[in-house]
């Protein structure tokens, strides 16, 4: 299901069931959210995809931080222009 929908991050997910996966994850990190007791509706990919847009905003530090980006423009211009694609 989630793979193919369409706008999953650009859709918003409903507060309350955003909510519900969070309690679910605070409680148990590694539970499944989709399986047994946890059972959430496959069709509730906006609400998992608006926690994790949560989860990212909230960290201390970004995933990508400034000395990774650095890194990462420095191989970059190692890379030949022709074999440079942004997509």
């Amino acid at each position: 299901m989630a793979p193919d929908t369409v706008g999953i991050f650009r859709k918003n997910g409903v507060k309350s069931r955003i909510l519900e996966v969070r309690m679910l994850c605070d409680r148990d990190a590694e539970a499944d959210v989709f399986v047994d007791e946890n059972r959430l509706d496959p069709g509730q990919v906006h609400d998992v995809a608006d926690t994790l847009k949560q989860y990212l905003r909230e960290l201390p530090e970004p995933l990508m931080t400034t000395r990774l980006s650095e890194t990462f423009a420095n191989i970059f211009i190692h890379v030949p222009e022709n074999e440079r694609s942004v997509e």
